[in-house]
């Protein structure tokens, strides 16, 4: 019957589907409380009230970084009620025409802060002759690479970069202090022209 229903559900079609709401942001405490609308489809022999009285007592929660907030409480949500006996699946909400109903979970969402990543072994070659601002650039890009949102003065400096490169100029990038991103420092040893 299980997999009667999951061909039923890969075409939209449920026996029995729930809505499950997840607690909305209403004061101070519940500022980590987030909103997720669930569809849950039933076993055949599951009872509503019994499904949704055993999705009421659940507490969920999550933990992870601020920006993946709405995605790791989905999951969390999908993953805890998907246990509940008598749950067939359960996925973000979908339109559905079977019989619904609602419900609230809560998903307790801990922020943490971004690790930082090292710089340390960052290698970039710089020939005689290079514009300061083709190398400023090319330290940006290798920068990105490994911190996506790390911004020159706000979280690297660079020192020893001349208007134009010489042969044995050494160039420092370090990570400030106040970085939430980055740490360490590197050097680029300017080399000979081709």
């Amino acid at each position: 019957m299980k997999k009667l229903l999951g061909l039923l559900a890969a075409f939209g079609l449920t026996a029995s589907a729930s809505t499950a709401v997840i607690a909305c942001n209403t004061d101070k405490e519940d500022a980590n409380l987030v909103k997720v609308d669930l569809t849950v489809t039933l076993e055949d022999e599951a009872v509503e009230a019994t499904v949704k009285a055993a999705i009421e007592k659940l507490v969920v929660e999550a933990t992870g970084l601020e920006a993946e907030k709405k995605a790791l409480a989905t999951a969390a949500a999908i993953a805890k009620v998907g246990e509940v006996e008598g749950v067939a699946s359960v996925v973000e909400k979908t339109a559905t025409k079977a019989v619904s109903f609602d419900i609230t979970v809560s998903v307790k969402f801990t922020a943490k802060e971004a690790e930082k990543v090292s710089i340390n072994d960052i290698v970039i070659e710089v020939k005689a002759g290079e514009a300061q601002a083709d190398v400023t650039t090319k330290i940006a890009d290798k920068v990105k690479e490994i911190a996506a949102d790390a911004v020159i003065t706000t979280d690297y400096t660079i020192t020893g970069l001349n208007a134009t490169t010489v042969e044995a100029d050494v160039i420092t990038v370090k990570a400030t202090e106040g970085s939430k991103l980055i740490t360490g420092e590197f050097t680029i040893t300017v080399i000979a022209a081709e």
